[in-house]
């Protein structure tokens, strides 16, 4: 027996996927004399570029009884060509600035490589202000061969939410003297750490110097000029008298010791140069010179808030009136007696004193023997 067994069904060579590689084929012999040739098979591998990329040869040998060989062989060429599939990437969005998520965690699946690596990247494209701008995330998959598949999301970011005003005051009425500073007015915000807070300050006249609205406005503005005011108003007034000061106390003097109208000043609150205003008034007593002075002072403020206060003076004659000239006593002969003298007097008030005179005479021992 010199002849060969002939294989049968020696598979044709393939190029094939690395996930589509067919399993090593079943292959059977005929021989002119042995009915039951035996077939081995091998199988050796040649690294290609990658790991996934290779080629395998397959060898049939079969052999008859009488040790009469034959061969038939397969290559087949392995190759990689298909990309990872992502998994997972996110869909696109539109965030405020305080919401923007993390950065996705990606896989990806491959037909061949079990443990595919994902990369990532992040890059931004700025907006009209500092909190409003475009992220581009980019994930990429590669596969033992070099294969790549690229995901993106793009998430535009945006700040539309106003800052929040902290601490501004109630609406306040109070006295003119008492008007608080300008209070200090902070905000937070979603997105801006150091949130620029303005004041301004208004004032509408009332009905007088001292009276009148204070409106008080705060506003805070953020990266992206999303803006937030509160305000407060301030009722200003002038409910207070002035206060008045070095009134005189009341007085019990002689007429000749009136004093003059004392000056008086006043005090406010609120006013520099409060107004004083002084009358006298006079209540005749029993005699000329005997009556009662009262005298008031009236301060008004700016508002026309006053305060009075009077001084009573009783004003008296007790002081007899002073004879002046009245001549001394004589002895005269009853010949050069001296006609009545003319006597006149002063007086502390009266500047006209009544000066009467009368005369008496008593009898001596004889008729020109007397005393006057």
């Amino acid at each position: 027996d010199v002849t060969a067994p002939v294989l049968v069904d020696v598979p044709a060579n393939l190029t094939v996927e690395c996930s589509t590689v067919p399993a090593i084929a079943t292959v059977s012999a005929t021989d002119n004399c042995d009915a039951n040739v035996t077939v081995t098979s091998t199988q050796s591998r040649a690294d290609g570029s990658c790991a996934d990329s290779y080629i395998l040869t397959r060898i049939w040998t079969a052999t008859d009884n009488c040790g009469n060989t034959s061969t038939g062989s397969q290559v087949i060429v392995v190759q990689d060509v298909t990309a990872p599939v992502l998994v997972d990437v996110p869909a696109n969005l539109t965030v405020e600035c305080s919401t923007v998520p993390p950065i996705a965690t990606v896989s990806a699946t491959d037909n061949c490589d079990p443990s595919v690596l994902v990369t990532s990247t992040q890059s931004r494209a700025d907006g009209s202000c500092a909190d409003s701008y475009i992220l581009t995330r980019i994930w990429t998959a590669t596969d033992n061969c070099g294969n790549t598949a690229t995901g993106s999301q793009v998430i535009v970011v945006q700040d539309v939410t106003a800052p929040v005003l902290v601490d501004v005051p109630a609406n306040l009425t109070v006295e003119c003297s008492t008007v608080p500073p300008m209070a200090t007015v902070s905000a937070t915000d979603n997105c801006d750490a150091a949130v620029t807070v303005t004041s301004t300050q208004s004032r509408a006249d009332g009905s007088c110097a001292d009276s009148y609205i204070l409106t008080r406005i705060w506003t805070a503005t953020d990266n992206c000029g999303n803006t937030a005011t509160g305000s407060q108003v301030i009722v200003v007034q002038d409910v207070t008298a002035p206060v008045l000061v070095d009134v005189p106390a009341n007085l019990t003097v002689e007429c000749s010791t009136v004093p003059a109208m004392a000056t008086v000043s006043a005090t406010d609150n609120c006013d520099p140069s409060v107004s004083v205003t002084s009358t006298q008034s006079r209540a005749d007593g029993s005699c000329a010179d005997s009556y009662i002075l009262t005298r008031i002072w009236t301060a008004t403020d700016n508002c026309g808030n006053t305060a009075t206060g009077s001084q009573v003076i009783v004003v008296q004659d007790v002081t007899a009136p002073v004879l002046v000239d009245v001549p001394a006593n004589l002895t005269v002969e009853c010949s050069t007696v001296p006609p009545m003298a003319t006597v006149s007097a002063t007086d502390n008030c009266d500047p006209s004193v009544t000066v009467t005179s009368t005369q008496s005479r008593a009898d001596g021992s004889c008729a020109d023997s007397y005393i006057l």
